[in-house]
């Protein structure tokens, strides 16, 4: 039977049962499907068609391309099935008004008996598939959406595939870039660290030497001095150690914390005391603020001023001579004490600021007066033992103008401990 030879009602039990008996997966699927035709009868004989194809479809008719425009504006469809002649234009119209859009929808032409090349034209725009209106039509109509909708489906399913590739590619080549940064960070440090043990090592050996040989004597001003020498270089090898052993602990989260409830203002004080004479001997002055009164920090006391002294050394260590290191003291909203070391040394460039407290990162520095040594670990294990208190740690600098460095720790007031 053509499309084009039926009438309203007058069509045989063949027709009726086009689409009856076969099995599609869409079946089932509550589906938005779009038929643009302004053929009464066409229509008829399309409807009855798909709601036997496609059971729980919800089917909507544009008679023209004006409305067809509206609905596709209007609502979501997952097919258009549109025929090439209507009233006001052509159905490829509304395909390409779709590709214009970026709207994605399967799309289907009918054409007339000898428009197979406006079909070529329909497939070329982007269309599906495309039906002749013949005796065939009906008959195929159902199984041609059905492939449509496959087709489509296996579309954005490749493009979902490929797009998920793509995605993990990228966090390969991340991941990759990650691993070559930490080796090469890793190299870094192993000569950074056998640099900083080799050197206070042989000063050690030397200084033994020279007692041991009688070429200085202890008691004497030049055997004092060596004395002296060998004493900071075994207390420098001791920190290396100790920065070794915690940031070992810190990585296999076997770092233990002795808690228990501390005046911040004593361990501010505690630490300004301890700095006060290397500060001095570099010709800078350290000076500490506080404005609390009455408040406690649940912490292990020997770990947090293990972070201010490191915070403090670096300030000495980065600010050249003449210059001033404070150590504030204050509450940070309610709930917080904020220590911060602020120097009015070299400052650290804002594109270096994200990384200093990263493992094995030690920001450089040519000014003079400014001595860069350690095994960089220090602000990671700093960062990470802030953190094991609930506490965060960060930094503002500005090249040239110095920086301050500080920590806060969830507070504690005295009345509400005796509770």
């Amino acid at each position: 039977m053509d499309l084009s030879e039926a009438k309203p009602f007058n069509f045989t039990g063949d027709v009726l049962a086009t689409g009856k008996g076969m099995e599609n997966g869409h079946q089932n699927e509550i589906l938005n499907l779009l038929v643009v035709e302004d053929n009464e009868d066409h229509v008829f004989l399309v409807l009855k068609t798909l709601q036997r194809a496609f059971s729980k479809a919800r089917i909507d008719v544009a008679k023209n391309l004006a409305e067809a425009f509206v609905k596709t504006k209007e609502k979501s469809y997952q097919l258009v099935l549109a025929d090439y002649n209507l009233p006001d234009g052509n159905g490829l119209e509304i395909l390409r008004r779709l590709n214009r859009e970026k709207t994605d929808i399967p799309f289907v032409m009918l054409t007339g008996a000898g428009d197979e090349k406006l079909a070529v034209e329909a497939m070329q725009e982007g269309a599906y598939d495309y039906l002749v209106k013949d005796e065939f039509c009906l008959k195929t109509l159902a199984k041609t959406l059905e492939a449509a909708l496959n087709k489509y489906a296996e579309r954005k399913e490749k493009e979902r595939l490929q797009n998920e590739i793509r995605e993990k590619n990228l966090a390969l080549e991340r991941a990759n870039e990650e691993l070559k940064k930490l080796d090469r960070l890793k190299s870094e440090f192993i000569a950074s660290v056998s640099h900083e043990f080799r050197t206070p090592l042989n000063s050690v050996r030397e200084s033994i030497s020279m007692i041991a040989d009688g070429t200085v004597k202890p008691g004497e001003a030049k055997g004092n001095r060596v004395l002296e020498i060998l004493r900071n270089n075994i207390e420098r090898l001791k920190i290396l150690i100790e920065d070794l052993l915690d940031f070992s602990k810190l990585e296999a989260g076997r770092m233990k914390l002795d808690k228990n409830f501390y005046d911040p203002v004593d361990i501010v004080c505690e630490v300004a005391d301890s700095m006060k004479q290397i500060a001095q001997k570099k010709g800078l002055i350290l000076l500490w603020e506080s404005e609390l009164s009455g408040v406690e920090v649940f912490v292990d006391k020997g770990r947090i001023v293990q972070v201010l002294m490191n915070l403090v050394e670096n300030a000495i260590k980065f600010t050249p001579t003449p210059g001033q290191i404070t150590i504030f003291c204050r509450s940070e909203n309610v709930s917080n004490v904020r220590v911060s070391v602020k120097d009015t040394g070299v400052g650290i460039a804002k594109e270096n600021l994200r990384r200093v407290f990263e493992k094995f990162e030690q920001v450089r520095s040519d000014h003079p007066g400014v001595d860069v040594r350690g095994t960089g670990l220090g602000l990671a294990i700093s960062k990470q033992l802030v953190e094991l208190h609930g506490g965060t740690i960060g930094v503002e600098s500005e090249l040239g103008k110095g920086s301050e460095f500080y920590f806060t720790l969830p507070m504690v007031f005295r009345e509400e401990k005796s509770v």
